[in-house]
């Protein structure tokens, strides 16, 4: 019956994703009570003015009187590491898709069902990515309740808060998407899960590195990294760039298809 592994998947894993959501929310709601701080709004300016300019660029480039304000607060010490986290939950579920139940040996009781194994794939991806907005979604009611309750952000503009916030989801489903073909194409689960992580953590390092580079060659290397195309203080100064989560919506499904083609291909099993 078709959905039924979508629907297993979901009633498997919201409770993991509920608790992601509700941490990041608390999160959210703590770092928006700070705006309410003049006094650490300014010791967060002075200290931006002090650092050194490839610094500055790791927190999105901003100039220093923007990140003083309380939407560039928000941008450069909440949602450039939100998005991070974003990945790593990405990486862990993608992770469950076929890894987790081939390590344990019991992929095979799966595929000995009429279930295709790109159904398979197809139905867990398209569950996590539900959740994922879940959290997502969880994490913006934080912020804006953290709005609410302080005086001082009222003057926040809630809807660039919100394209901020929402414009993180596909940085998610890259990042799901990359351990979905990882996991198609390599056996051995640990394996996997440390070149997963490997390219998150490359992919942030690239895009590191080709920031601050002196020369448009390396500079260049930034567009291999899909952080890249998430910018904080970008966003929250110049709006939602569709283009950039069109692009990395797109580049999640060829990386989920290229994993049902490898797995498709590979024996099973431990």
């Amino acid at each position: 019956m078709t959905g039924v592994v979508f629907r297993e998947t979901l009633r498997r894993s919201w409770r993991n994703a509920l608790w992601w959501g509700l941490a990041l929310a608390l999160l959210a709601v703590v770092q928006v009570a700070v705006i309410g701080d003049v006094d650490a709004l300014q010791q967060f300016a002075d200290l931006m003015q002090t650092m050194p300019p490839f610094i500055m660029n790791m927190l999105g480039g901003a100039d220093a009187a923007f990140m003083a304000t309380p939407e560039g607060y928000l941008a450069a010490r909440f949602f450039s590491f939100m998005v991070v986290l974003y990945a790593v939950y990405g990486v862990l579920v993608g992770l469950s898709v076929t890894a987790a139940d081939e390590d344990r040996g019991i992929i095979d009781i799966h595929l000995s069902t009429p279930l295709p194994r790109w159904r398979l794939i197809v139905e867990k991806v398209g569950a996590h990515s539900l959740l994922l907005l879940l959290i997502v979604l969880l994490t913006l009611a934080g912020v804006l309740a953290g709005v609410a309750s302080t005086p001082a952000a009222a003057t926040v503009n809630i809807g660039r808060i919100t394209e901020v916030t929402l414009a993180a989801f596909p940085v998610g489903l890259v990042a799901l998407g990359i351990t979905v073909l990882l996991t198609g194409v390599i056996r051995n689960r640990g394996t996997a899960t440390g070149i997963a992580f490997g390219v998150v953590i490359g992919s942030y390092f690239v895009n590191f590195v080709g920031l601050n580079a002196d020369t448009s060659g390396v500079g260049a290397l930034t567009y291999l990294s899909f952080f890249r195309y998430y910018n904080g203080p970008d966003l929250m100064q110049n709006g939602i760039v569709w283009g950039n989560m069109i692009l990395l919506v797109a580049a999640t499904l060829v990386l989920v298809a290229l994993g049902v083609f490898a797995f498709q291909r590979r024996d099973v099993g431990v």
